[in-house]
């Protein structure tokens, strides 16, 4: 009878084992499947993030792509090398995505992001710099490269002030164009000369920069431009065709003193943001600027060389840089941009 009693007894205790290591093994599968699930589900979620990423690369490529399209050189190597990058750092992510880390994939992806953009924009520069160097078509008009462009024009000089402007544009990699006086160009001739060797262009501003002597007769302005272009031959071994008259081409230059110009072969350029620096603080300065860089594809920024203006230059190319304005200097090549062309 006890045996009996004890061999029901046991098999009561091993059917309560069995069924507590069935549950065990239901909790277990429960919580494997959970934990399945989680996982997948932050995997999807990071590859997510890293096709939009790539997906916004990829957007960039393509504008870049249709508006190199119409141009009259080819880019069809510089796509295709952009677009193998792509197309690499696409595979490389989700092959690190497979394995544990998968915020060593998503760093991965930014890093080749951020130097595709680079690459980008290095090759855009290079080409650009190529083609007007080789091409038998002269280039008018940059915004046949850039979305936007931004000429930084710089009156008055040279003067004390100059050599401070130079090392303020060579750190931030950019040219800017130089409208000078004739006296001025004299007395700064050291000045001058590294405007040019510098990779600045440089322009004339007038001899006088007065409005009664400059403008009496189509006569009397083209004797002070051609003036001004005998002195920088004699300092630099070359003329130019780029001019900015005092006061800009209107109101008080005559539609027959305009065309003199032209006709000599004067290439007169004004502007379309005026930064008032002349009476203006430094802050005023480059809000000037940061206003009219809100709407506009193409900024000509008139500064001159004075103290405030020096002090704003820094964050007048920063500004400009982070609204997507490409800064550069204004060549003989290009159209010019005046008051009497009606195209600024």
């Amino acid at each position: 009878m006890n045996f009996k009693k004890q061999g029901l007894k046991n098999k009561a205790t091993n059917g309560i084992n069995s069924k507590n290591k069935w549950k065990s093994r239901t909790d277990f599968k429960k919580r494997n499947s959970k934990h399945k699930i989680s996982s997948i589900m932050e995997i999807k979620k990071y590859n997510s993030k890293y096709k939009s990423i790539l997906n916004n690369a990829n957007n960039r490529l393509k504008n870049a792509n249709r508006r190199f399209k119409n141009n009259s050189f080819k880019h069809t190597k510089w796509s295709i090398s952009i677009l193998a990058v792509l197309m690499i750092s696409f595979l490389l992510v989700f092959k690190f995505g497979e394995g544990r880390n998968l915020k060593e994939a998503m760093n991965f992806t930014k890093i080749q992001i951020s130097r595709l953009e680079e690459t980008e924009s290095l090759k855009r520069d290079k080409l650009f710099s190529i083609v007007s160097k080789i091409s038998t078509r002269k280039i008018s008009d940059p915004l046949e490269v850039y979305d936007k462009i931004a000429y930084i024009t710089i009156d008055d000089g040279p003067s004390q002030y100059t050599s401070q402007l130079l090392d303020i544009l060579d750190k931030n990699n950019v040219k800017a164009t130089f409208f000078m006086i004739g006296p001025n160009m004299k007395t700064y001739k050291d000045e001058v000369k590294k405007i040019s060797d510098s990779g600045n262009s440089l322009g004339l501003h007038s001899m006088t920069h007065e409005v009664k002597s400059l403008y009496k007769t189509e006569k009397s302005t083209l004797e002070e431009f051609d003036t001004c272009n005998d002195i920088l031959k004699e300092i630099c071994g070359y003329k130019t065709r780029l001019i900015r008259i005092p006061y800009g081409s209107k109101p008080y230059m005559s539609e027959s003193i305009y065309n003199s110009l032209v006709q000599n072969n004067y290439a007169i350029w004004d502007w379309n943001v005026d930064t008032e620096d002349w009476k203006s603080n430094t802050t005023q300065i480059v809000s000037s600027v940061k206003v009219a860089g809100s709407d506009k594809k193409k900024l000509i920024v008139l500064i001159h060389e004075k103290k405030q203006s020096v002090k704003a230059l820094d964050d007048i190319i920063s500004v400009l840089k982070s609204n997507g304005y490409k800064i550069l200097p204004i060549k003989e090549s290009y159209e010019p941009q005046n008051f009497w062309n009606n195209n600024i």
